[in-house]
């Protein structure tokens, strides 16, 4: 797989703390695209000092608008047909890098990689955290994200199959309980917006059934 032909693509906001590493493991690929959800802090900043070294980071911006819309919106700006999506706490282990590039990808392969959630820097590998596998690569020309204001995923058409590779993110899920709470409240809410013939409740709203499902053990 020719990673010249991948696009990375991020949707951030407020990411300061996390962009830059995200960023670096990112520059073997051919594109990365950047969507930006009104950031107050640093994030621009990072975005456009990384840039000056690296000029085929795109930078976009746009108002909150779902997170399954924001993501098939950084799809819009993709040049290349391979995609791979991170999430700006994310980082992509190097391995990785060398483990695509022996593969040679079919349109209908979804590739899928184990995710190593970190809450104050603490591989957790309890409470349904490991092993977490997401769905981040694929052709853009045979899926999209779906449109649901929280908790989106890839869209499986008939025929797709699922790729699970070895190497994985490291995903810096959490600094401390008042960022796990600020999230648990913020995808409440959407979670609410989104299912408003459902009860709603932290758990489910921030682990989707699936996943991070078991934020409340780790107090």
């Amino acid at each position: 797989m020719d990673l010249q032909k991948i696009s990375a693509i991020i949707i951030v906001k407020n990411a300061q703390n996390t962009l830059a590493a995200c960023l670096n493991s990112l520059k073997e690929f051919g594109q990365i695209v950047l969507l930006d959800n009104e950031s107050t802090d640093k994030t621009l900043t990072i975005a456009k000092d990384f840039q000056k070294t690296f000029p085929a980071l795109r930078i976009e911006s746009s108002p909150f608008i779902g997170f399954g819309a924001l993501k098939n919106k950084a799809l819009s700006y993709a040049s290349h047909a391979w995609i791979f999506s991170i999430d700006a706490d994310e980082v992509l282990e190097f391995s990785a890098l060398r483990e695509l590039e022996n593969l040679e990808p079919q349109p209908h392969w979804v590739l899928y990689l184990p995710r190593k959630n970190l809450y104050r820097g603490e591989w957790i590998k309890a409470c349904g955290w490991h092993p977490d596998f997401v769905g981040r690569i694929f052709n853009k020309n045979f899926t999209k994200f779906n449109d649901n204001l929280v908790h989106e995923s890839l869209i499986l058409p008939p025929g797709a199959q699922k790729i699970h590779l070895r190497s994985a993110l490291r995903h810096h899920a959490y600094e401390g309980i008042d960022g796990l709470l600020e999230k648990c409240q913020r995808y409440s809410e959407l979670y609410a917006r989104q299912n408003p013939a459902k009860k709603g409740s932290m758990l489910r709203a921030i682990g989707g059934g699936g996943g991070l499902n078991s934020c409340g053990i780790i107090f």
